[in-house]
């Protein structure tokens, strides 16, 4: 017996029904049906961002833009998988992604309590407006306010 391809075993466990090894016409086609809606929807985010002038297609600066956009996250996805992907399998699974959210939200909890401590004058644990104009104040000079 030859072994199914990752991508094969995926469509029969979504959409073999029937839970007869092999996917029928109908469900060929319901999987055809929803790929397709998943790309036209794709599209429709992929124009919504960055098809500027409107005209449903990718000009050349909007393609530049796009790629600037995905080289972007290309260097942000192997950071992070080189910091997470334990098990290098070169994907975040769940438990690597939610340890991933879990120090990500520290880091912002620990900025945000460290901007708190250096600007809350009054002690009372909420920056107020005059709190915050100061550490906006201070951004504008070149300081950063998360320091």
């Amino acid at each position: 017996m030859i072994p199914l391809s990752t991508a094969r075993l995926a469509a029969l466990q979504a959409y073999d029904f029937n839970h007869n090894g092999q996917l029928d016409p109908a469900e060929q086609e319901r999987m055809d049906t929803e790929r397709k809606g998943r790309i036209e929807a794709l599209k429709a985010r992929v124009n919504a961002r960055y098809d500027q002038n409107g005209n449903g297609l990718l000009e050349p600066g909007e393609v530049q833009t796009m790629q600037a956009d995905r080289d972007k996250l290309s260097v942000f996805k192997g950071a992070a998988l080189r910091r997470y992907d334990v098990n290098h399998n070169a994907v975040l699974d769940p438990a690597e992604r939610d340890r991933m959210v879990t120090e990500r939200q520290e880091l912002v909890r620990n900025a945000r309590a460290a901007t708190t401590a250096k600007y809350d004058t009054n002690h009372d644990g909420v920056l107020d407006l005059g709190e915050r104009a100061a550490i906006h104040g201070q951004a504008g000079s070149g300081v950063s306010a998360a320091r």
